[in-house]
């Protein structure tokens, strides 16, 4: 069984390592980072994850934060290897208006050169018990990335219109608690439009896979349980 990762807005992929411990060592797992480029939209990437996917065997796509559109896009197309589809902390529409729209009006450059806060960082990202490593590497992620690109996938964010398409997959939503970027409502724009739709709630901030891998990962294990070895559930 195959789990395909499909990162958040900074789109490296780099910061599961935590999660993936915690799966078990039966689930395979690819992670498929975004180019860094600002001239892609999600059509652009959707196409990109599309000729990314596994041909020849069954697999569940996990769609963190920003991917949470092309996850749902992915569903919709009923690939016939695709048999499950997990949001985590995501949304399908602007997920919070006033602010993005401020983000996209900072001058990101200059301050993308300045140092991040550490506390601006646990408060809006990781919680306070996140460990120091975890917010170095993000840092240096956050850094790597062009302006631009941040800026463009904030501007793709933006301009999000809410579709009334049904998913007919089995889809698990994972919702954080404490989310200040994402607002809780967005977690009923998926309840209304997937036939077949758990909702599991986790006291935990935005960055839910990397402040609570292990709770993360019951869940998602317990869901591939059930769609690959069904009878073992009952």
């Amino acid at each position: 069984m195959r789990l395909i990762i499909l990162p958040g807005l900074d789109g490296s992929g780099e910061i599961y390592s935590a999660f993936i411990r915690e799966l078990t060592e039966d689930i395979q797992i690819t992670i498929i980072s975004y180019p860094k480029q600002s001239n892609l939209d999600y059509a652009d990437l959707i196409v990109y994850v599309s000729n990314r996917l596994p041909e020849d065997e069954k697999f569940i796509i996990l769609a963190e934060s920003f991917s949470g559109p092309i996850g749902y896009q992915l569903a919709k197309r009923a690939l016939p290897n695709l048999v499950a589809i997990i949001f985590v902390a995501s949304f399908i529409r602007n997920p919070n208006r006033k602010l993005i729209s401020l983000s996209r009006l900072l001058p990101l450059s200059l301050i993308l050169r300045l140092p991040i806060p550490d506390f601006i960082v646990k408060r809006w990202l990781f919680g306070a018990n996140v460990a120091g490593s975890m917010i170095s590497k993000f840092k240096t992620i956050v850094r790597s990335l062009p302006s631009c690109v941040i800026r463009a996938r904030l501007g793709l964010i933006q301009k999000l219109i809410l579709e009334d398409r049904n998913i007919t997959l089995p889809t698990l939503y994972i919702q954080a608690l404490n989310d200040r970027l994402v607002l809780t409502d967005n977690c009923q724009d998926f309840e209304s439009r997937c036939t077949h739709f758990t909702q599991i709630s986790i006291d935990g901030p935005h960055f839910l896979l990397q402040s609570k891998p292990l709770e993360c990962a019951n869940h998602v294990r317990e869901l591939i349980q059930q769609v690959f070895n069904p009878k073992e559930t009952t």
